[in-house]
């Protein structure tokens, strides 16, 4: 019994020293997007211009999300100045409205949106790179 106890009270503290630890890597929850500019006014403005956009909500304490990251970061060079490549850290405070505006309850979660400002495409989870390249064709015509 007092093995038990002990073995539980261990991996408490493991759990609690696993969430001070995620938490204390601010570092790596600042937004990604291109020059690190606010995403919401980056959808506005790309809204605004008539771009094309790939929105991928992601965090980087979830492995589908950085494997969609890594996905993400292949394919954008291929649509640089055709596609606006945003992804929107679901861990930034500053991005809370946009997680409500697009319903996000799932992560990593993608929407591929086009000149008129349509989503056009969404999807929950890891989706192949050939899946990805067809729907940002569609937008890019």
């Amino acid at each position: 019994m007092k093995r038990k106890r002990e073995l539980a009270l261990l991996i408490l503290l493991i759990l609690l020293a696993g969430g001070f630890y995620l938490a204390s890597r601010n570092d790596e929850k600042k937004n990604t997007s291109p020059g690190g500019e606010d995403v919401v006014w980056q959808i506005k403005e790309a809204k605004e211009k008539g771009e094309p956009m790939w929105l991928l909500f992601s965090s980087t304490s979830c492995p589908p999300c950085v494997e969609m990251k890594k996905v993400f970061d292949r394919i954008k060079p291929e649509y640089e100045g055709k596609v606006l490549f945003i992804n929107v850290n679901v861990d930034e405070r500053g991005n809370y409205d946009l997680l409500r505006e697009y319903e996000i309850k799932y992560i990593p979660t993608t929407y591929i949106i086009d000149k008129k400002g349509e989503i056009t495409y969404h999807n929950i989870g890891i989706i192949p790179e050939d899946t990805l390249r067809e729907e940002l064709n569609k937008v890019v015509k």
